[in-house]
């Protein structure tokens, strides 16, 4: 209750909780919103139209309609964004608590491969995932989950070391609690604060990477209504019809911002510094 009071002071993220609800509510119910199938229908009678009351955003160059596309294009922007968060966050938390919590041999042979890791800046890994592996959604989701592990490890491996040097872990230690039931009861719990600020901000990251992946071709494939394919598109038809560049950029800054700003508000909410 008190982080939601201490949230609800923030107006920025207030609005960007705001923004998010909405994008994952029209994300979920785009079949519903909008009668057209998901934007990868085309008509030939109907290209570049601008927008107009039959067509709120317009068409592009096949007919198809802007508004629908964009909608739908918040289903995978969205998925992307917290699925790569969650998969790259739940391998960070093996590693790094592992890393924190036992410390010695373990802990320099993991912070070493990542420390290996993190000297490859993260779009370049990505990159190179994605050249490995090849063009497709899953294949993109695996390259950005790869590049933003280690951020997540080192996080969770500071966190858990300052928690496992409390006196409840002795207490737990001295009952006769396992070591893994510790990390599952105890330490995990305890980390939730910092990953869930992380995290929040992550999803903002992950959005762009996606978009920019998907910009340049080597992310999700056409015709699939992404929000940076669609901008890649719309290149071409910048003086024409700027309408077609104007809305998924503006999608994209709207997520981006939404998701940071939040972060930002939880991140004043939860740390007990900014209380005093």
């Amino acid at each position: 209750m008190e982080l939601f009071d201490s949230l609800r002071k923030n107006k920025p993220a207030v609005f960007g909780l705001i923004v998010i609800v909405i994008l994952v509510v029209v994300a979920i119910f785009a079949d519903m919103i909008s009668p057209y199938e998901r934007g990868i229908r085309q008509n030939s009678k109907a290209r570049l139209q601008p927008p107009c009351a039959e067509h709120i955003f317009g068409t592009d160059h096949f007919g198809r309609d802007v508004f629908t596309r964009v909608i739908h294009g918040a289903r995978i922007s969205l998925f992307i964004g917290t699925a790569t968060t969650f998969i790259s966050m739940f391998v960070a938390l093996v590693l790094g608590s592992v890393a924190g919590f036992y410390g010695g041999i373990v802990d320099e042979a993991i912070m070493r491969a990542i420390d290996t890791v993190m000297c490859i800046p993260g779009m370049l890994l990505s990159l190179a995932v994605v050249a490995a592996l090849g063009q497709g959604l899953g294949n993109l989701m695996v390259a950005i989950a790869v590049s933003s592990v280690p951020g997540f490890t080192r996080l969770i491996r500071s966190v858990v070391i300052s928690i496992a040097e409390t006196d409840f872990i002795e207490a737990a230690r001295a009952s006769g609690t396992s070591e893994f039931m510790i990390i599952i009861r105890h330490v995990l719990p305890n980390s939730m604060g910092p990953l869930i600020v992380q995290s929040t901000m992550s999803i903002a990251r992950m959005i762009l990477f996606a978009a920019g992946f998907s910009f340049i071709g080597l992310g999700v494939q056409p015709p699939a209504p992404e929000w940076g394919a669609m901008l890649a598109d719309a290149r071409e038809f910048l003086r024409r019809a700027p309408y077609l560049m104007f809305f998924p950029g503006t999608s994209i800054l709207l997520a981006s911002l939404s998701f940071n700003l939040l972060g930002d508000g939880l991140r004043d909410a939860l740390d007990p510094k900014l209380k005093l």
